[in-house]
This record gives C-alpha cells, structure tokens and sequence, in this order.
C-alpha cells in the first residue's frame, strides 16, 4: 500500500528545474486541486512519511495530522511521535502549555490545536529542519469529500506560506486567554535562509471545476519563464505602521472597473464602460492574497455591483449548500464580452496612485460551478462572497487569482502579477 501511494506520488507530482536566471535551485512542482483547494506533498520526519498539505499564502505555520488526532478528524496519514516508529528526529517546543490556535479568519468555526515541534521536512529533495505542528485537533478545516475507490486522496495538512515572523500561541487551559506571538519561519523562508532556493516562490492555479493535477504548479525559488507573457510586475506588499502588527501577502487596490465589448462590423470593436468604482482619494482598500480559501471576500456594495454588471440584476438567491454564495445562471459562465479590471497601487500607503497597474480578465471567469461533497455539479455560484460588514480587509480567493501568475518575493516584500500564456489575462501597466 505505501509502494503503491509513492509510486501515485512521483507521477502525479512530477517536477523540473525552470528558467530563472538568479536562482540558486528553482524547482516546479505539479498541484492537486480536489475543487476546494490546492495541494502538495512534504514528507517529514525519520522514517520518512508524506503529506498532502494544501497551500496557504494567509498562513505562515507549516501543520500535519498527529496520531493523537481523532479519525473522524484526521483522515490519511498521521504524524506519529510516539513508540518504536516513531520519527527519531522530532523535537518538541516549549514548556507544554503552550497550543497553538489557528481560527478560519472568515467564520471563526474552523480550527486547529496542537504544540509546536520540529523535524526534517523534505519537498523534492529540498530538506530542511522545520518547525510544525502535529495537531491532535481538527475542525472543519477541509470539505469532507465522500470519494469512491478511485479516489484516494485526502488532505492531511497546511503548508503555510505566508510572509509573518511570528505565529500566535495561547494556554492550553483556555480558549478565552490572551494570544501571544512566539517568533516562527515559514517553511519556503527556512528554505532560503539555509541558502537552498532564492526569497521567492510563485503559485498559479488551473480553472478546472473538477478535480484535477493539470496545469497548476508552485515555483520555489523563482517563476516559471515558460509559463508567461512577460515578467511578473510588482507591487509592494503594504505593512501596517501599528506596533507587532502582523505581516500579510496583501496590497493597495485602487478600483474595479468592467467594460463590455461589442463588435460591430469586421474587426471594429467598441468598449464603454458599464461600471467604475475608484475608491476614495487617499483611502485606498487593502487587499489580501489568501489561496487557501475558493472563494473571495469582497465588501457587499462591490460585490453586489460586479454581479449586477455581469447579469444586469442584483444578486438574491443563495445556494442550498453554500449559503454565503449567491447562485447565478451557469449561462453567465459563457459571456466573455464583460471584462473586469482590478487596479492596483505602488504605493505602500493608502495614497492614490497615479498609475496603478491593472489586472484584466472576463468577468464571467468569477462565475464557478458547485461541486458537492459527491462530487456531483449542483448548479453555478457566483465566485466572490460578502464580507463581515465589520471587515476592513478584502481576500482575494481562488476565483479571482487562479487568473493571475503570482509571484511572492519576501526579500523585497513585492507581489509579483503576470498573465499565464494560455490565459486571457491582461496586465496593464500605465
């Protein structure tokens, strides 16, 4: 059985050096999309056992499913710390009160719990002594999939590759304690410190609705010169002022627009613009890369309005199995004359812009297909969802950056934004 799953591993996830001409070690690596998020393998510990973790760009900590995890909420494989097989080289941390707590920053229902530990985790031959978890609490952090015999896999951990120096830890006695940050290094940042790839990695996703290994890789070290237009353009990634405040993958936007195209006659197209929000002078919104989440969370007054632009009525129904989405026509998925612009600012405070950079796509790209937990398609939902009315952060999920090549620099601290060549993607700079 485990011959069979390495044997699964080394086809599915197969790999090769890329072009990028200031990289140490540049390695790509294929993804796994379930339609719910995006994975990849690690393998951690002596003896060896191997993970499929999803990516998260909102989180720094690296977690796995420990042995004391109950079934029913750690399915697949569970890191083993205890007895005769256990790894030799793991290690805990700290004094044992210590738990580390990760809430769904979206609905505050999903979580994990466990104590921090360290071992050797592995990525294509990239081995590096990593802080992790082993959790031994789980909650409704993965879409419980009820799969046939055919499909075998299951999501048994986060990768976390996000951009903050610290995690927050609170006493294993109370939930309601104070948190507190204890220094943490990502798993790609060890990586580079250790002098093993260059301080950057890149992410694109495929546009799939089924599950899928095609098309989506991860970069580590670089981006993939064969995969884009023209190289990434920047914009600085924006750290709040405020003391021990965190650092996050997120920027400035400046505006949404989205004009509709229409051909008339041979070759004469004419564009107008049907919606144009630019928010206010100076008062710029601040939005977040989160990769681990399919959907996007956009403030409800911008929201409603790329609906309405789209199918030209404001958004009512929402879905029976996934009640922050509206439903939509799956017709709408077909109307490539609406095209959505997001601008972007180079500022790294909330002044306007002169010349922001905008990212260019259909809006019908935001229109997705629902997959249930039978993988059955159960009708379309419109991608993006209200935030919490008390939210200042806007996340943009899956739906909006599978059309982006995304590039995450942490020794400039820059986001680097590309147009895949086999996408309709626009990037304009002015």
């Amino acid at each position: 059985m485990l011959n069979t799953k390495l044997a699964l591993l080394a086809s599915a996830f197969a790999f090769a050096r890329v072009a990028f001409a200031s990289a140490k070690y540049t390695i790509l690596k294929s993804l796994y999309h379930d339609t719910e998020k995006y994975y990849t393998t690690i393998s951690i510990g002596n003896p060896a056992q191997t993970f499929l973790v999803a990516l998260d760009t909102n989180s720094t900590l690296t977690w796995v499913h420990g042995v004391e995890c109950p079934n029913a909420d750690c399915s697949g494989t569970r890191f083993n710390s205890f007895g005769e097989v256990a790894s030799k080289g793991f290690k805990s941390i700290g004094d044992g009160y210590e738990q580390f707590y990760s809430f769904d920053a979206m609905n505050r229902k999903s979580y994990i719990g466990g104590f921090l530990g360290a071992d050797t985790i592995t990525l294509n031959g990239l081995v590096v002594e990593q802080d992790f978890v082993p959790v031994f609490e789980s909650h409704s952090v993965f879409k419980k999939f009820r799969r046939g015999n055919a499909v075998s896999w299951k999501p048994e951990g986060v990768l976390g590759l996000g951009v903050s120096p610290t995690i927050s830890t609170r006493a294993i006695k109370s939930l309601k304690s104070v948190s507190k940050a204890r220094p943490y290094t990502s798993f790609v940042h060890n990586l580079a410190e250790k002098g093993l790839i260059d301080k950057a990695f890149s992410l694109y996703f495929n546009e799939y609705p089924v599950p899928s290994w095609r098309e989506s890789e991860l970069v580590l070290g670089g981006y993939n010169e064969n995969r884009v237009t023209a190289a990434p353009h920047y914009i600085p990634v924006y750290r709040s002022q405020e003391p021990d405040a965190d650092i996050y993958w997120q920027v400035f936007g400046q505006a949404f627009k989205v004009t509709e195209e229409e051909w008339h006659g041979a070759g004469n197209k004419i564009s107008y613009v049907i919606y144009e929000e630019r928010f206010q002078r100076d008062q710029n919104e601040i939005f977040r890369f989160a990769t681990a989440i399919p959907f996007s969370k956009l403030k409800p007054s911008y929201n409603n309005r790329l609906y309405k632009a789209l199918t030209g009525k404001e958004p009512e129904e929402k879905h029976e199995d996934e009640p922050n989405s509206y439903v939509i026509d799956c017709k709408y998925a077909w109307d490539g004359s609406k095209i959505l612009s997001i601008s972007f600012s180079h500022q790294q405070d909330s002044r306007t812009d002169s010349k922001p950079v905008h990212v260019e796509f259909p809006l019908s790209k935001l229109v997705r297909m629902y997959i249930d937990e039978d993988y059955k398609k159960k009708g379309c939902v419109w991608g993006p969802q209200d935030t919490e009315y008390d939210s200042q952060e806007m996340y943009l999920g899956q739906d909006i950056l599978r059309n982006i090549y995304m590039t995450f620099d942490f020794n400039e601290y820059r986001i680097g934004l590309a147009s895949e060549k086999s996408s309709s993607t626009k990037i304009v700079v002015e």
